[in-house]
């Protein structure tokens, strides 16, 4: 009986959002075939090597560049669709249905409700804490020591290949402090919006007992979804036209210099100037660094 129940309420939960969540399965489905290929080509990109095959050489290289590409492109769908019809939304559902479901109890259960949402809101304040400081810890300095050991091996290796994926990483933090930077005042802005309407969340959540007598159940939801939408609506707008700078300005930069690391690779050792040892490590260590920025690019 509880099992059913409970079953229920997630249903009521996540039934308007059936749709967005297959459609996001879907281009995750699609965003992970794009690493498949990748593999496939990077093969390809050996055997040319092997064979002494510029043509193959080059059309591996133009499979590869189309598949970063390809995987980068289905990533910003992927991001925008999830910030469009998830994030905001799904937060917006779930304060709703609890505004309505509190508003059904006895004055006694909303007395021990109450109490147990405010306990609930510090520990997501010591919880934020907590995460700032695991994430600057054990994920931003790791990160950046692996690049900085990655790049140090890759100069090791050749000059030439190390100073172009200087350069590469270099635009990318370049470009990614310069996108903030000017996200961040709207970003701001936006906060101040979701703390006004988080205060009127608790409000109501405050005063249920006076909400319920007087009848305003239907007003308090009202009002709230009002305040909520002029922050939501602006969420979207500020994390999605981030996410379209990025795919548009940095990542194909950061894309062709990732292939033009490969093709230089390639030359050195057409040319004997790499041994085939070192291709395949500065292949593993080219996708290392690439990977680390990525991890970089989502600490936001």
């Amino acid at each position: 009986m509880i099992k059913s129940k409970r079953m229920a309420q997630i249903k009521e939960i996540y039934r308007p959002f059936l749709q967005p969540f297959l459609v996001i399965s879907v281009l995750v489905t699609i965003t992970q075939s794009m690493g498949v290929i990748f593999a496939y080509f990077t093969g390809k990109y050996v055997k040319s090597i092997d064979e002494n095959d510029l043509t193959g050489l080059y059309l591996s290289l133009l499979a590869l560049l189309l598949a970063i590409l390809g995987g980068k492109l289905f990533d910003w769908k992927l991001i925008n669709l999830h910030i469009k019809n998830i994030v905001t939304d799904l937060e917006l559902h779930i304060s709703q249905l609890t505004i309505q479901r509190i508003s059904k109890f006895s004055i006694g259960q909303v007395i021990n409700q109450n109490s147990g949402y405010k306990q609930e809101t510090l520990q997501k304040g010591e919880a934020a804490i907590g995460e700032l400081i695991g994430t600057f810890f054990l994920e931003f300095i790791p990160t950046v020591a692996r690049i900085v050991i990655t790049l140090i091996v890759l100069f090791a290796i050749n000059y030439s290949i190390g100073y172009c994926a200087l350069i590469s990483i270099g635009f990318y933090v370049w470009s990614s402090i310069r996108i903030n930077n000017r996200l961040l005042p709207r970003i701001k802005i936006n906060k101040k919006k979701e703390n006004k309407m988080n205060t009127s969340y608790w409000e109501v959540i405050k005063h249920i007992k006076l909400v319920i007598a007087s009848a305003q159940e239907k007003r308090a939801v009202s009002e709230f979804r009002s305040q909520f939408n002029e922050y939501g609506d602006e969420h979207k707008d500020i994390w999605m036209g981030y996410t379209t700078k990025l795919i548009f300005t940095r990542e194909p930069f950061v894309a062709f210099g990732h292939v033009f690391i490969l093709l230089l690779a390639a030359t050195h050792v057409m040319n004997n100037d790499l041994s085939k040892p070192d291709l395949i490590t500065v292949m593993g260590l080219v996708a290392l660094s690439y990977s680390a920025l990525g991890s970089i690019g989502n600490m936001q």
